[in-house]
């Protein structure tokens, strides 16, 4: 029986895209293979206690995933400080030094600083990163998830495009190179992201938190 097969035989969805089937998700190829193991949400410790005490099961897994898709990197993104989940990974032949098959690799905790250094972001489209990008005025290529409630990503992403903010890239549309000739252009292009830089910031709006807060305070008056 084959990996998928035994994948979607076992039922697992994703914890996040509304439960989108994992089967659907891996059948597929890719570069690099990333596990997030990060666990921003406060209180949550699950990813770290599997990491802890199925380490060995965690690294053939993620090599055999690897292989499968295609992929040339695996990387498990966590934080620093999860020191058990380290220490299980690399006793489990995981490298924590940026080399080897399977590489851990920390968070990055300044987010806002690195997205303000860059020229150009490449990422999905979710609402968050859509709002943090018009905030900073980044040009951006947008590679919405396919794997989510109502294509919503793909919309996200249409209103930025569709207004010279962003370039929209759908990822059926990503074979062989053509995410890299497509950031290429725009790293040689400072005309055009300087346009993208105009259409940004006409469509931010920077006091939306304050603009929230006034209308539920509004509401809860009458």
């Amino acid at each position: 029986m084959g990996l998928i097969q035994q994948i979607r035989d076992a039922g697992v969805v994703g914890a996040g895209g509304a439960g989108f089937p994992t089967d659907r998700k891996l059948d597929c190829k890719a570069e690099v293979f990333i596990v997030n193991g990060i666990e921003c949400e406060p209180l949550l410790r699950t990813d770290r206690h599997v990491m802890e005490l199925h380490a060995p099961e965690i690294v053939r897994t993620v090599r055999a995933i690897r292989d499968h898709i295609g992929a040339k990197r695996a990387v498990i993104a966590l934080k620093k400080h999860y020191e058990h989940a380290v220490e299980a990974l690399s006793a489990a032949g995981v490298s924590l030094e940026g080399q080897g098959d399977v590489q851990v690799l920390e968070y990055i905790y300044d987010m806002p600083t690195v997205m303000a250094a860059a020229d150009l972001v490449l990422c999905r489209a979710g609402a968050s990163t859509i709002s943090e990008l018009t905030a900073i005025a980044k040009p951006s290529i947008l590679v919405p998830s396919p794997n989510v409630t109502a294509n919503h990503q793909e919309k996200n992403a249409r209103v930025l495009s569709g207004q010279g903010a962003a370039v929209l890239l759908l990822e059926k549309d990503c074979p062989n190179m053509e995410l890299y000739d497509q950031a290429s252009a725009l790293l040689r292009d400072p005309a055009r992201r300087d346009s993208m830089i105009r259409a940004l910031n006409s469509m931010a709006v920077p006091d939306a938190g304050e603009k929230i807060y006034q209308t539920l305070m509004g509401l809860l008056k009458k």
